[in-house]
């Protein structure tokens, strides 16, 4: 190499040490770099943080959890404990629902009135045996009117007579034993082996004509044919004065109503199921409706275990654990506010004052170089980098 040659190479060098020499040492630089390491400092504070479930991302009934976790914030979740408490209440609270057939309703009508329109009879027959008056036998009778004629003879004819001048002498007395007798047919007659299995204080509702509700009452108030037999054998010989032959008369009575009021009105049938289940249908809806309104929540709290390692999940855990989910991500979401911005940009001055303060005192060497404070800010935004992830 000529001697020109190496003058321009030497000059070369010399010009590079001192655009390298300016850029370690320059001021202007230092403050350059200070100002992207707080701006990358910045952004890696404002990164989403990565929340590490021991890669459970969608978690299944019955899988086995693979960590504990620990929630580390508070948020709420449904209460499910309380709420399907509550939703059990709801359907406790519905009536059930039965429906009154028509047809047995009125087979009980007739079976009482022809009751009352044989003690007439048997009462004009005996009058007539006393008068030694002859009569005609009457015409044939149906099986169920041939049985009850034969309990009804099993009354003397002073207890005949009893019933016909207390009941029947008059049509205002046989109309209002007649009505009083069909209201509460009306109001529905259960079989006792259906009314023994509703549980106890439950609120019953008879419906007839498959629409009409009746005023719900509880299950203890509805009649079966035993009970409305005891009753009204109990009521009809209350005037009865002969008390030779009143216990008698009354098991007597109470054989004839049990005859007339067996297997009662009300039944369970598929259509009352159905009903059933409609009114059931329509009320949970509506009880959904009102947790839209007024939800039931429980709140957990940072340190609460929201399932251990190994545990198997259930269905609660898993919405437990969705929903903690939902509300890291909404506080991430919710972190990127100008409030929140200034409180990274504070984090990050603080720590690069600190840094400074320490590096100066400590090791000032690395201070007048700008490749060193290159280096150390490198170093403070990876360390910032591998806590967030």
């Amino acid at each position: 190499m000529t001697e020109p040659q190496e003058e321009i190479a030497s000059l070369k060098n010399s010009r590079k040490k001192v655009i390298r020499d300016t850029i370690a040492h320059s001021k202007i630089i230092t403050t350059v770099l200070l100002c992207m390491v707080i701006v990358a400092s910045i952004l890696v504070l404002t990164i989403p943080q990565d929340h590490n479930f021991g890669g459970l991302n969608n978690p299944m009934v019955g899988q086995d959890a693979p960590k504990t976790i620990y929630a580390s914030i508070e948020f709420k979740v449904p209460d499910n404990q309380k709420i399907a408490a509550m939703r059990k209440q709801v359907l406790d609270e519905l009536p059930l629902y039965y429906f009154r057939d028509e047809n047995d309703n009125e087979l009980l009508k007739q079976k009482f009135y022809f009751f009352v329109t044989e003690i007439q009879r048997r009462y004009g027959i005996e009058k007539l045996l006393r008068e030694g008056t002859s009569y005609e036998a009457p015409s044939e009778y149906s099986a169920w009117k041939q049985k009850l004629v034969e309990k009804i003879k099993t009354l003397s004819p002073r207890q005949t007579a009893y019933l016909y001048q207390k009941f029947l002498a008059s049509n205002e007395n046989l109309t209002s034993y007649l009505q009083y007798v069909y209201t509460i047919l009306d109001s529905g007659i259960m079989p006792k082996a259906i009314r023994d299995e509703i549980r106890s204080g439950r609120q019953i509702s008879v419906v007839f004509d498959s629409i009409n509700e009746m005023e719900p009452k509880n299950v203890s108030e509805i009649q079966t044919p035993e009970t409305l037999s005891e009753m009204l054998s109990a009521e009809t010989v209350q005037y009865y004065a002969q008390n030779d032959d009143k216990s008698d008369f009354r098991k007597n009575l109470q054989d004839i109503f049990s005859f007339i009021f067996d297997g009662g009105n009300v039944k369970d049938t598929p259509e009352s199921n159905l009903y059933n289940r409609q009114k059931q249908q329509q009320a949970l809806e509506l009880f959904q409706a009102s947790l839209k309104k007024d939800p039931v929540e429980k709140t957990i709290h940072p340190g609460d275990i929201i399932f251990k390692k190994n545990a198997t999940l259930s269905k609660d855990d898993i919405e437990t654990f969705i929903a903690y989910r939902k509300a890291l991500n909404n506080q991430d979401v919710q972190s990127v506010s100008w409030q929140k911005l200034l409180e990274k940009i504070s984090i990050c001055l603080i720590m690069l004052a600190f840094i400074c303060i320490y590096v100066s005192h400590v090791h000032p060497e690395l201070v007048r170089n700008n490749k060193s404070v290159w280096l150390l800010g490198l170093i403070a935004v990876l360390a910032l980098l591998a806590d967030r992830f």
